[in-house]
C-alpha cells in the first residue's frame, strides 16, 4: 500500500475524505467503480476512514496523519471534501473554500451549516 502525500496522483481529481465513517467514502468507491470511473480519480482519506477504505479498495490512499488536516487543505489537493461526524475541523469550510474545494457533509450529524443542494434558493429566480 502506498502512503503519503507523494503518493497520489495529482493530475487526477482528487476526493478527500475525513472522519471514522468509512460509509460515504464506500459509496463514492462503488459508484467510481461502477461507472468505470475508478482509474481516472483519487480517493485519499484521513483518519479512520483511510484505514478502513485501504482495507475496502486497494487503490485508496492514506495521506497521513488527520494532524496535518489543514495542510493538506491549504495544499490544494483536494478536488472536493468529503466530511463525516468526527475528527473534523469546525473552520473546514472556510479553508476549502479558500483553495475552491467543494465540501460535502456526509452525515446528518455534522451538516456544517450547509444546505441540502435541493434547498438552496433558485439564483436564476432570486433576481
Amino acid at each position: 500500500m502506498k502512503l503519503g502525500i507523494g503518493s497520489v496522483d495529482r493530475t487526477k481529481p482528487v476526493i478527500m475524505c475525513i472522519g471514522h465513517n468509512v460509509v460515504p467514502s464506500v459509496g463514492i468507491i462503488d459508484y467510481a467503480k461502477d461507472t468505470k470511473a475508478d482509474d481516472k480519480i483519487e480517493v485519499v482519506g484521513l483518519c479512520c476512514t483511510a484505514h478502513d477504505m485501504t482495507r475496502y479498495y486497494n487503490r485508496a490512499r492514506i495521506v497521513g496523519p488527520i494532524s496535518w488536516e489543514l495542510r493538506f487543505i491549504r495544499a490544494g489537493l483536494a478536488d472536493v471534501v468529503v466530511l463525516d461526524e468526527q475528527c473534523i475541523r469546525t473552520d473546514i469550510c472556510n479553508e476549502a473554500a479558500k483553495v475552491n474545494a467543494p465540501v460535502i457533509a456526509a452525515s446528518e450529524k455534522n451538516c456544517m451549516g450547509l444546505q441540502e443542494p435541493h434547498k438552496r434558493p433558485n439564483r436564476r429566480n432570486s433576481r
